[in-house]
């Protein structure tokens, strides 16, 4: 899966769509994500298989949008073939908003 691939599957949250922070002033909800390090699969000192691994966050400013939107996520990444966890949740009271924040191998 391309990083291309993975912005139009992001983009089916019908929310502004970051790649990374960006600057201020997105209007919230959003989305942002980055890709980390790649995992590469090695055996018989060959790489075989490499794997994208992204993080993704989710922005909201009321438990019940984040929710939604968790929720829509997931349906997302499962209608596409990619595995997720539990997400780590938080509530960042400077900001006034919660978010969601994905690891995931693409």
């Amino acid at each position: 899966m391309t990083q291309q691939d993975f912005y139009n599957i992001l983009t089916g949250l019908n929310i502004p769509v970051r790649y990374d922070h960006g600057e201020d002033g997105l209007p919230v909800p959003f989305c942002y994500y980055t890709f980390v390090r790649a995992t590469l699969l090695n055996a018989d000192n060959k790489s075989f298989a490499t794997f994208n691994n992204a993080v993704v966050n989710i922005v909201a400013t009321s438990k019940e949008e984040i929710n939604r939107l968790t929720s829509m996520l997931e349906e997302l990444l499962s209608d596409n073939d990619i595995p997720f966890g539990d997400p780590d949740e938080g509530w960042d009271e400077k900001e006034k908003i919660y978010l969601t924040t994905y690891y995931l191998e693409v």
